[in-house]
């Protein structure tokens, strides 16, 4: 019976680096046609430096299609899929460029990222795969920046900082999205959706405020928003049972009280950097432990 469990673990263990091993495969594939391009654009033509990128990009869609429609060759189909998924971009960009489209850059980064959006969209429609969930809100992802990037440079609106607003909306919206597949339990993008959500949230509002960089004039309002967000990634880890949010929030927490203790230099003078780096040392070991204890008890 022991020598049975321990056949079925194993089996387990290697079917799960099974995907690992594909998908690879399928970046190296990718990289090596990219590295083909790469070194012989000048000797290709417009046609095969097109066929290369958007003929390879569709050939690996079809050719993911095939293997899955044996449902025990879908993780084979689906480092073809991720090939595809690669390449399709750099060919629509190839072909743009080989064909001449009439259009400024930012126009095309935005049709570019809505088509593969779109198609991608399709694709999961059909065939409800956790991937093909993963490529959409890739593309959609890269779509909302460079439409509101668009939109923003050619209004009359001047909006500074655009970048880091940006990042902070799509972390917001892989927190809801990530917690609606919690909910769901149908696709385990959860803890990722948490892990770039909680980055992306707490790196832009630091930025926005100045606080890397200890800047006497920075944004006070978003040193204070991102007290807040830290309190509140904090108090969420719990009820949503994620240690992104408890991980991040103590990584950015020591920055922030290194940034707050920072300024006792200007008010003790010559005593402040040693009391600093003391009071430095007794948050590091509060934090530390106290995340210990959070992870013990809720995870």
């Amino acid at each position: 019976m022991k020598n049975k469990k321990v056949e079925k673990k194993s089996a387990l263990s290697s079917s799960s680096f099974l995907p690992l091993f594909n998908y690879l495969g399928g970046t190296f594939i990718f990289l090596g046609l990219l590295f083909f391009l790469v070194l012989n654009w000048y000797s290709l033509n417009p046609f095969l430096k097109i066929a290369c990128t958007l003929g390879s990009g569709i050939a690996a869609y079809l050719i993911g299609v095939l293997f899955f429609l044996n449902p025990k060759q879908e993780a084979l189909g689906s480092a073809f899929f991720q090939i595809a998924a690669l390449m399709l971009p750099v060919g629509l960009y190839v072909s743009v460029d080989r064909l001449g489209w009439p259009f400024p850059i930012e126009e095309v980064n935005v049709y570019i990222m809505a088509l593969c959006f779109c198609f991608f969209l399709l694709t999961f429609l059909f065939y409800q795969r956790t991937l093909f969930l993963l490529f959409i809100l890739i593309y959609g992802s890269l779509f909302f920046v460079s439409l509101t990037n668009l939109i923003f440079q050619h209004s009359s609106l001047s909006f500074t900082h655009l970048t880091n607003y940006e990042f902070i909306s799509l972390g917001i919206s892989y927190i809801l999205l990530g917690r609606y597949l919690d909910l769901d339990k149908k696709f385990p993008l959860s803890g990722p959706l948490y892990f770039f959500g909680v980055l992306f949230i707490l790196a832009s509002s630091y930025f926005l405020g100045e606080t890397f960089f200890f800047n006497k004039i920075a944004s006070l309002s978003w040193r204070i928003i991102t007290g807040f967000l830290l309190l509140a990634f904090f108090l969420l880890a719990i009820p949503l049972k994620s240690k992104s949010f408890l991980y991040w929030g103590a990584i950015f927490l020591l920055f922030y009280l290194t940034d707050l203790s920072a300024r006792l230099t200007d008010i003790l003078g010559h005593y402040g950097w040693p009391l600093l780096l003391i009071l430095m040392g007794f948050f590091f070991m509060f934090i530390s432990s106290f995340v210990v204890h959070i992870h013990k008890k809720y995870f």
